[in-house]
């Protein structure tokens, strides 16, 4: 959209509604398209963007009043045919259960997830994931065995897996401390699988301990000021004892996510064979890892 139609689905629709329906706190909205803009301008360049909480228990009336404005709106006739997405954050880690658990268990849990959520209406997606850990081991992905665990996770062929992962615009490894061996990945993948999944992704929990989201980084970053105040800077220093404290606390989880249509969830990732977990996972004792 153009910055005059991102201003009037704002300020006609979306802020609409929130006075609409969300009173008590619509004080923490911007004002306008513009008030936001100047509010997240970094003082270099691009934007840190902020956002607002909806509660989800409103989340139906304030969909729907967005829905009324742009229809009732005569400035906002080109916006009659949009779409948008709700996003629920906070679930991770909320609804973990055994991979043994019985159909029933795990039905109880994806309703448990979606009790408060109309899901009758529009295309709902889910990520399912899949933890193995040891006690005092760490779990890595083996970057030979990309195409073993895709073909697991979403039930594909070698040959289908083998052409997602030569295609650079689909696929693209996340090497763990500068070792090529040993790597997860991101895929995006097509509907065409037995899941209907839409993306999957690998990874290792070690980066959770130095997970920092700024200036478009995502873990701790030195700078060459930081690097040259003190001897050892104290920066250096407090990773090295953050790294000494998780060698000592810390297991190592090996994950892997699949985003799949909700009605595929209950038959994403129950099973996952012993011989992919075998060729794909490497192990190290946790404080030789740290």
């Amino acid at each position: 959209m153009t910055a005059i139609e991102l201003g009037q689905i704002y300020g006609l629709a979306i802020r609409s509604a929130a006075a609409d329906v969300l009173r008590d706190t619509v004080h923490d909205w911007p004002t306008s398209f513009e008030g936001s803009q100047f509010r997240d301008r970094n003082h270099g360049a691009g934007f840190t963007n902020s956002g607002v909480i909806i509660s989800a228990l409103r989340l139906s009336q304030f969909d729907k009043r967005i829905r009324h404005h742009v229809d009732a709106h005569p400035d906002l006739q080109w916006a009659r045919d949009y779409f948008w997405g709700t996003e629920i954050r906070g679930m991770k880690d909320a609804y973990t259960h055994l991979i043994s658990r019985s159909p029933e268990r795990r039905r109880r849990i994806l309703e448990s997830v979606t009790e408060d959520i109309d899901t009758r209406y529009g295309t709902w997606y889910i990520d399912v994931g899949l933890e193995l850990i040891l006690g005092g081991q760490a779990l890595l992905w083996s970057t030979d065995a990309h195409s073993l665990i895709l073909q697991a996770a979403v039930g594909i062929c070698e040959n289908q897996a083998n052409t997602i992962i030569s295609m650079q615009s689909k696929y693209s490894r996340d090497v763990s401390t500068h070792l090529e061996s040993v790597s997860g990945f991101r895929a995006i993948l097509g509907a065409h699988n037995p899941i209907s999944a839409v993306y999957v992704q690998a990874y290792t929990s070690d980066k959770s301990q130095t997970y920092h989201p700024e200036n478009g980084r995502y873990g701790k970053t030195l700078t060459p000021k930081v690097a040259m105040h003190g001897n050892p800077p104290p920066w250096c220093q407090s990773l090295l004892n953050l790294y000494r404290d998780a060698a000592r606390n810390v297991d190592v989880a090996a994950r892997v996510e699949v985003r799949c249509p909700l009605e595929f969830a209950e038959h994403c990732l129950v099973t996952f064979p012993e011989e992919t977990i075998r060729r794909s996972v490497i192990c190290y004792r946790r404080e030789i890892w740290w």
